[in-house]
């Protein structure tokens, strides 16, 4: 009984125990429930604020998208506008390299048509004259000649002696016909006077006159010659501008006395009263000359040798040999006929050039015309755009350029109209 009883007594505390432990043991399961329901809401909450975060991100990741896609816009759309400022500035620097080429041809053409101008004026004037100097040669010389054989033989001569001599050609070859017509009434022959040509220059060399006293001076000695005595105003001309041909008259009258030919003794004291009893006729006179020719002959070789007179050489030989040649024409035609009619091609040809260089001009045009329409479709305005302004500035160029190869054209064509300038391309409406 009594063990029952402490059975009992124990089962009653161990139940007792049981039940604090149990209750100790909810009161842990609900501070464990408590713990994991806080753990929980934490969760929860951390979840939460995971997914807000997820979708901040979300949100920032849609917002870069965008800032990117509107970066990508924007710089497509400053290539885009870089791309039609480089087209422009494309154009811009064609249009000026174009510009520059149209000026350089332009004065290319501007210069050829001026020096082939005056290159052609210049040659055509210098043939024409001596052209016309070998015409009036050959006229003096025929006056005087009774053949065309004889005019070429008397025309060989007269150059010979202007070599020699280093004298004008034409000169000589109107001393020789105005010493052959005064000498008509005396009994001098055609190699006589051909002689006293060449005596009278060298004369005048061994002078040293210059070539203005030389010529008047032999003017008033061949006026002399023609009224038949050398007298007065003519024998003083002489006598004062001509020393080497004075100097030689009075070697030649002396010789002529030393040889019995005649008896006055001429001297440079006496010789003007001579010339006033007209002792000194024209036959004296030329006999005179022709009797000094050696002594002349020896006094020459000491003369120096001048640029002028290796000039006066060269101008001869070429008044000779284009005179001969322009004769050599054939078909009715002389060699400055046909010079006259190259120099027109040349003009013809020139024209042509210009012609051909206004047309690219108008291409140049009508190439900036396109260029410009196409800027403007590229959002450039034509008003206040300083792309334009290039342009404008461009086309007003090239009609300047137009009109200055239109007056050279007029210049050097046959005298026909200038082309003419094209109308105004009207400029587009503003894409604005």
């Amino acid at each position: 009984m009594v063990d029952n009883l402490r059975l009992s007594l124990q089962l009653t505390a161990d139940s007792r125990g049981f039940e604090a432990g149990v209750r100790g043991a909810e009161r842990q399961v609900d501070r464990l429930s408590g713990a994991i329901d806080r753990s929980g809401n934490a969760a929860r909450r951390q979840a939460t604020g995971n997914q807000a975060a997820n979708a901040a991100m979300r949100r920032s990741a849609r917002a870069a998208r965008q800032q990117a896609a509107a970066t990508t816009g924007a710089a497509a759309s400053a290539r885009n506008q870089g791309a039609a400022a480089a087209e422009a500035a494309g154009a811009t620097r064609r249009h000026a390299d174009a510009a520059a080429t149209a000026r350089g041809r332009l004065l290319g053409y501007a210069a050829a048509a001026t020096a082939a101008l005056y290159a052609a004026g210049r040659v055509a004037g210098v043939l024409v004259n001596t052209a016309d100097t070998y015409t009036q040669i050959n006229n003096r010389v025929r006056l005087v000649t009774q053949s065309e054989s004889q005019l070429i033989a008397v025309r060989q001569r007269l150059f010979q002696v202007s070599q020699d001599t280093d004298t004008l050609f034409s000169a000589n070859a109107e001393l020789y016909n105005r010493l052959a017509l005064s000498a008509e009434n005396t009994t001098h022959s055609q190699a006589d006077l051909l002689r006293i040509t060449e005596i009278l220059n060298k004369q005048v060399a061994i002078g040293g006159d210059s070539f203005e006293a030389a010529q008047a001076g032999l003017n008033q000695f061949a006026q002399g010659l023609a009224s038949g005595r050398l007298q007065g105003d003519e024998l003083r001309s002489v006598m004062e501008q001509l020393l080497g041909v004075s100097n030689g008259l009075i070697t030649g009258f002396q010789i002529l006395r030393a040889r019995g030919q005649i008896d006055i003794d001429v001297t440079r004291a006496n010789i003007r009263q001579l010339g006033a009893e007209g002792q000194l006729t024209a036959q004296l006179l030329l006999d005179a000359l022709l009797a000094s020719g050696e002594a002349t002959d020896e006094q020459f070789q000491q003369v120096e040798k001048t640029v002028g007179s290796a000039l006066a050489r060269l101008g001869n030989s070429f008044t000779l040999f284009f005179g001969r040649l322009n004769e050599a024409g054939g078909n009715g035609t002389t060699f400055t006929g046909r010079l006259a009619a190259r120099i027109n091609e040349i003009a013809d040809d020139l024209a042509d050039a210009a012609t051909r260089t206004i047309e690219d001009v108008r291409a140049d045009l009508e190439q900036l015309a396109r260029d410009r329409d196409n800027a403007l479709q590229t959002g450039f305005s034509l008003i206040d755009d300083p792309i334009m302004a290039v342009y404008q500035a461009r086309e007003a160029q090239l009609r300047e350029e137009l009109r200055l190869l239109q007056d050279v054209q007029a210049d050097v064509g046959s005298g026909g109209p200038a082309a003419t300038e094209p109308t105004q391309t009207p400029a587009p409406a503003d894409s604005e």
